[in-house]
């Protein structure tokens, strides 16, 4: 008896230790809610306008966010950030690699769609990713940001890599047409 008392124990404690990913949206404004921005070429000194859908979290609505943390792959760096958001508090870390900021209206609450702030960015290749971070939905329950992709470079072949692959695709039609006399 006292050993299936303590695997339901340890059963019920294990699964409320999982932590999932909340609802909460952040997203790139040209993109929109759901899309990832694509970057054509070179960045330099980008300006990327990240914003949140409040509305999107659990019970419609959050009592602010902490610890966003928004990162940089590749060579792209962060060249500065102008927060947006109510209350909100940011700072630049790993050497322009790393953004972290809280933020919003913990008081009041908020419902819909609102400006995080301007992420202006540098570089020839990589991501920009929001990674983590924390917030209160309407429930008071806190919640976790899922991870996303908010902008990426456009990856273009080289022109020698397309040559290639039209020379490949020349010989395979070239052995089908003289296979087929």
């Amino acid at each position: 008896m006292w050993n299936t008392l303590l695997i339901t124990m340890i059963l019920v404690l294990g699964t409320a230790a999982v932590a999932k990913a909340g609802t909460l949206q952040f997203f790139e404004a040209s993109a929109g809610e759901g899309n990832t921005r694509v970057i054509s070429s070179l960045a330099d000194h980008l300006v990327l306008d990240i914003d949140y859908n409040a509305g999107s979290a659990e019970h419609g609505g959050i009592f602010g966010f902490s610890d966003i943390q928004i990162i940089t792959t590749g060579d792209y760096t962060i060249d500065s950030f102008a927060c947006q958001a109510v209350d909100c508090t940011s700072g630049l870390q790993n050497f322009g690699t790393t953004l972290v900021a809280t933020g919003g209206d913990t008081a009041s609450g908020e419902m819909t769609a609102l400006n995080f702030g301007l992420l202006t960015i540098s570089g020839t290749l990589g991501d920009v990713r929001l990674v983590a971070g924390n917030y209160i939905d309407f429930a008071s329950n806190p919640q976790t940001v899922d991870p996303f992709t908010l902008a990426a470079a456009e990856l273009i072949p080289e022109p020698s890599t397309v040559m290639l692959l039209c020379i490949g695709l020349a010989g395979l039609l070239f052995l089908r047409l003289s296979s087929a006399r």
